[in-house]
């Protein structure tokens, strides 16, 4: 055999031997790994999340429905002082699903879950008059676990307020 031959059999053998030793490391060099590093911005988490839409009419009553106690302290920033609930309206979306419910008066509103990460999900809320003309298009993020006041328009001598929730 060469003296070249002999050289390159030593290198890939030296190759193959490191090779070796990265694919199986010892215990020390194990333990020597360093800790992952933590994002400051989490990254997208695949899966649904459980929206809810409630429709509330915020009036003048003086009465706040039992249902609603959870989201009185949210309302309270309007000029009534009594709140019914209308409906609630609940769905599943995964990124880039719609839901679409219908509202009071005639109108529709559209949810489209856009994305979402461990801390929150940003959802696109499109309201639609009784003729299916868009009033309001925006994009919120919600927190998770939270929810989102949307004021809406007027309805019989009060105003609707839908309080929009995601849970995951």
């Amino acid at each position: 055999m060469s003296i070249v031959a002999h050289a390159k059999k030593s290198l890939v053998l030296a190759m193959l031997g490191g090779l070796v030793f990265m694919a199986a490391p010892t215990e020390a060099f194990a333990q020597a790994r360093p800790t992952p590093v933590k994002l400051s911005t989490p990254a997208p988490a695949a899966g649904k999340v459980s929206l809810q839409l409630k429709v509330v009419h915020a009036n003048n009553s003086g009465k706040v429905d039992d249902e609603l106690r959870s989201v009185y302290d949210n309302l309270k920033f309007t000029r009534y002082s009594g709140f019914s609930l209308l409906a609630t309206n609940d769905a599943k979306l995964g990124p880039g699903q719609e839901a679409t419910f219908a509202v009071a008066g005639g109108r529709k509103v559209k949810v489209t879950l856009l994305s979402r990460d461990a801390r929150a999900a940003k959802v696109r809320v499109v309201m639609s008059n009784p003729a299916g003309k868009a009033v309001m298009d925006t994009t919120v993020s919600i927190h998770r676990n939270r929810a989102f006041m949307i004021a809406g328009p007027d309805y019989e001598g009060g105003k609707l307020v839908l309080p929009l929730s995601v849970n995951y």
